[in-house]
């Protein structure tokens, strides 16, 4: 799980939301940097995210939004809206969509 919004602003986004969901703030990797972010493989934990807002990105969006935060040159405006229209959220899950939608809605598992 990652904040979509750069700096201070995005790191108490990201542990505010984590602590919502039950993430201990020891579990956070990458403290400081723009790919700060918490790996989530329960799926209860990725459930509980979702509906206090969390959006599934594409790992694309993910990468939009890191060289975004981190004021990669030339694309850094670009990417850091395209980033924040195609999340859309507080905080982004990177995950497979499809396995999102199972996640939210189990009956469409096959």
């Amino acid at each position: 799980m990652i904040s979509d919004r750069p700096g201070e602003e995005g790191s108490r986004e990201l542990a505010s939301m984590a602590a919502r969901i039950g993430l201990k703030p020891e579990w956070l990797q990458d403290v400081g940097k723009p790919r700060e972010h918490f790996d989530i493989y329960s799926r209860s934990i990725i459930q509980r995210a979702f509906s206090l807002g969390a959006k599934s990105v594409r790992p694309r969006q993910i990468i939009l939004a890191i060289r975004a935060k981190s004021g990669s040159p030339r694309r850094n405006q670009k990417a850091w809206i395209a980033a924040i229209e195609n999340a859309g959220g507080l905080a982004g899950v990177a995950w497979n969509v499809d396995d999102a939608k199972k996640i939210i809605n189990p009956d469409t598992e096959k």
